[in-house]
């Protein structure tokens, strides 16, 4: 066994998730980048804790982990969920039952998984919380990577729904990977919030919006 891994990284060296050197993990000037930080912004009202600040090699370690399915990347935004829920949890007690962000269906066909799914199973497991997954796309939404932030509230707008869950005053805490335009928390606090949910915050890995 040992001799196949050997012959394997020969092959396929390691290479940094952040810049693409030849290193094991990320490399220095790309850790500089994921350092952890409480870092708080606002999404209509909605608190919203992150831990590392989107840049280009934020970008890389997310897609590395979404679209190639890549284990160390799932375990560093793992960690960046975990540290923004610990901030989270210092700012009220730690009652609250998380709620991932959907994917669509023709993104869980093509990576072979629900994202952050499988990144919000992990964080309630760790952190001994409820999770419930009341929410679903009731129709198709474009890809947002190209949109402008007007357009992606636009194809944001109704698109997600609870169905026939009901919330009956449950306190929930949004989990998606990264914050932009905030277009999806806002879809997604407006359909648990009919449903009788109250959203008390979100939690991401990584945020692009201003903070504060």
């Amino acid at each position: 066994m040992n001799v196949l891994m050997d012959l394997r990284h020969l092959i396929f060296p390691n290479r940094c998730l952040g810049c693409g050197i030849l290193n094991s993990g990320l490399c220095k000037i790309c850790l500089m980048e994921w350092e952890f930080q409480r870092r708080v912004t606002h999404v209509q009202g909605l608190r919203v804790f992150a831990s590392v600040k989107y840049s280009p090699v934020v970008s890389r370690i997310l897609l590395a982990a979404k679209e190639n399915g890549i284990h160390e990347a799932d375990l560093l935004i793992g960690e960046a969920l975990s540290h923004s829920l610990k901030e989270f949890i210092k700012t009220r007690r730690k009652d609250v039952i998380l709620v991932p962000i959907p994917s669509q269906k023709s993104a869980v066909r093509r990576r072979g998984r629900a994202f952050v799914f499988s990144l919000t199973q992990s964080l309630a497991a760790e952190n001994q919380l409820h999770m419930l997954t009341p929410l679903y796309h009731s129709r198709r939404v474009h890809d947002q990577s190209e949109l402008t932030a007007k357009q992606r509230q636009t194809n944001m707008s109704s698109a997600l729904t609870i169905g026939r869950h009901s919330g009956r005053g449950r306190q929930v805490l949004l989990v998606d990977d990264l914050v932009t335009s905030g277009a999806t928390l806002n879809e997604a606090v407006r359909a648990l919030r009919n449903g009788g949910f109250c959203v008390v915050g979100a939690v991401t890995a990584a945020v692009a919006l201003p903070l504060g």
